[in-house]
């Protein structure tokens, strides 16, 4: 199956990835904690870049 696995979840396209990534990131305020499931969803996304060590 084409696509991209983040964390358990499997995407065919870009677009429910980047509507999954914006609704995460449209709960937050700078400075807010994030809950446990959007913080293993967020480093899921991190470990897929490259520099994500920097």
């Amino acid at each position: 199956m084409p696509g991209i696995r983040i964390g358990s979840c499997r995407y065919g396209t870009k677009e429910p990835r980047q509507r999954l990534r914006a609704r995460s990131g449209a709960r937050y305020v700078l400075g807010q904690v994030v809950d446990q499931e959007d913080d293993l969803l967020l480093r899921d996304l991190l470990d897929m870049y490259p520099d994500a060590a920097k």
